[in-house]
């Protein structure tokens, strides 16, 4: 039972509810092979197991959980995967992103944290900024920029100084509580839970502005070359040619 699922390349990254992680190979995609993994980490269900991201840029490369505790894995193979001594100061997060060697955390649902991940085995805490009482839902990190969805607005933060960050802007959204959003090319998607899909633009990334949406309800937008591929009521495609005009393309 997967609770969260991270790519890089054809590699599939797949961790349960048990703490357990395995490595599909999908260069063969009607053919998914699971490379191998690590065994359950405890024989009980780990409620809200939290997000992970992977950091492709180094060799071997590493993976960065975020809960129940901050962990850094290092996959050397697929069958030699390795937990590397967890560094108690550096707090659980149930949401994770990654900027190059810059990873974000959000400990407490309310603060982004900034973890300097240059030295993987060595990972150390850089600034943080606090919301105090805002829930922070949903997070990506783009060219310095962190991107936060909180209940009613989408806020950016400047980390290109990790130590100092600061708030840059806010964009209020639609709904009390909306949907999830990714980055590429510098665009942001974003699924709102009132029923729109909306692009915004990054070109001057510390002021997104709108540039485009259509009336279709979805969740968990993925970039996939010229188009979105996102759940609603099934796998849709979104197409996304043409910035300004997103168009429903297809529902499976």
């Amino acid at each position: 039972y997967s609770t969260g699922v991270e790519t890089m390349g054809d590699l599939t990254f797949a961790r349960s509810s048990y703490g357990k992680l395995d490595l599909i190979s999908a260069a063969n995609p009607a053919n998914p092979v699971r490379l191998g993994g690590t065994s359950y980490s405890n024989h009980r269900y780990v409620d809200g197991y939290g997000d992970f991201v992977v950091q492709p840029s180094t060799l071997p490369s590493y993976l960065y959980v975020g809960a129940p505790n901050f962990n850094v894995w290092k996959i050397l193979d697929p069958t030699r995967i390795k937990l590397l001594p967890p560094d108690p100061s550096l707090l659980p997060s149930q949401l994770i992103a990654i900027d190059g060697s810059i990873v974000y955390q959000v400990p407490f649902s309310n603060k982004v944290v900034a973890i300097d991940v240059f030295d993987p085995e060595h990972p150390a805490p850089l600034g943080e900024i606090d919301f105090i009482s805002d829930e922070i839902i949903w997070i990506q990190a783009w060219q310095g920029y962190v991107y936060v969805e909180m209940t009613d607005r989408l806020t950016t933060i400047d980390f290109r100084d990790p130590l100092h960050p600061q708030v840059v802007n806010e964009i209020l959204l639609d709904t009390s509580r909306s949907g999830e959003f990714s980055i590429g090319d510098g665009y942001l998607y974003l699924c709102t839970s009132s029923g729109k899909f909306q692009v915004y633009s990054l070109f001057s990334p510390a002021q997104p502005a709108l540039y485009g949406e259509t009336d279709v309800y979805c969740r968990q937008p993925i970039l996939h070359g010229q188009q979105v591929l996102a759940l609603g009521g099934g796998l849709i495609v979104i197409d996304i040619s043409d910035p300004v005009h997103p168009t429903l393309t297809e529902t499976y």
